[in-house]
């Protein structure tokens, strides 16, 4: 995660092929994974251990994962809810409010 003056940016060369930025405006939640996570929840955690974020976005945004298949294609989603696993989540959430992105 890359906080940037206007939102923030996933940046994660192992699951996206690109990096994703969401304009705070665009950010509806930031928090941890509930349990029930939503069906259309792009899962970027890779299996990781630890507390995985859930990112709520207002509207759908185009994402490109990396394909696990070796295969040069990448396909395109859309999603409103990203599953991903950064290394300090506390951290991560803290900046989050402190740069007014909805916590919780």
């Amino acid at each position: 995660v890359v906080f940037v003056p206007a939102g923030m940016v996933l940046h994660d060369p192992a699951g996206l092929a690109d990096p994703v930025m969401f304009r705070r405006a665009d950010i509806a939640g930031l928090g941890p994974a509930p349990a029930d996570v939503a069906d259309d929840a792009l899962d970027l955690t890779q299996g990781s251990f630890g507390l995985a974020l859930q990112l709520e976005a207002t509207e759908a945004s185009e994402v490109a994962p990396r394909s696990t298949k070796r295969t040069a294609e990448v396909e395109v989603v859309e999603t409103r809810h990203l599953l991903f696993t950064p290394t300090r989540p506390g951290a991560v959430l803290a900046e989050a409010e402190r740069r007014r992105i909805a916590v919780g």
